[in-house]
């Protein structure tokens, strides 16, 4: 084990030219699907006693943001630039523009390398600026979007949200727990 309480293999995709994307994918491929967005400056370890709890019923994609956790941490290039054409310097090393579109863009296309489409219910649970990234990702999809429905706390027992995390499902909700 690398890290302390972190018993999980992350995977990598390449999530744009010369840049991998280090994410977990937890659980029963036909559970569920619930997508944890960590803040900044975080990774999915931020989350791992929640994919822990729920992995044996619920299938938890993680993705660690460009930049942060096990994911590459490309240069800030004002944009993305392939990794075969050299700056003026001959340096081809992959650049990544650092902005919330690109980060709701790699969550796209993350998603749709795990299989997961539009008509696929996710719901989302987002802390900081993992907020914007979800929230800018539901939003692109007005159907999506229109899903929505407010929570404001839950009742599962393993399951303490502190007051800054928020729980976005686009679909279904996650059942409560019987009382103990």
């Amino acid at each position: 084990m690398l890290h302390p309480d972190y018993p999980f293999a992350p995977r990598r995709v390449e999530i744009r030219p010369g840049i991998a994307l280090s994410y977990l994918d937890e659980g029963p491929r036909d559970g569920e699907v619930v997508v944890m967005l960590h803040g900044n400056p975080s990774w999915s370890y931020y989350w791992r006693r929640l994919v822990l709890g729920l992995r044996d019923r619920y299938r938890c994609i993680v993705p660690d943001h460009v930049g942060m956790g096990l994911s590459d941490k490309p240069d800030d290039g004002g944009g993305v630039r392939q990794p075969d054409t050299p700056r003026a310097d001959g340096d081809a090393t992959a650049r990544y523009d650092y902005t919330l579109a690109s980060r709701i863009d790699d969550l796209q296309a993350l998603l749709r390398h795990a299989g997961i489409d539009d008509a696929t219910p996710v719901t989302l649970v987002v802390h900081d600026w993992g907020g914007m990234v979800g929230m800018g990702w539901a939003l692109r999809d007005w159907m999506r979007a229109l899903a929505f429905r407010p929570v404001t706390a839950y009742s599962c027992s393993l399951i303490a949200f502190l007051s800054s995390f928020a729980v976005i499902p686009t679909s279904r909700t996650l059942p409560e727990s019987p009382s103990a």
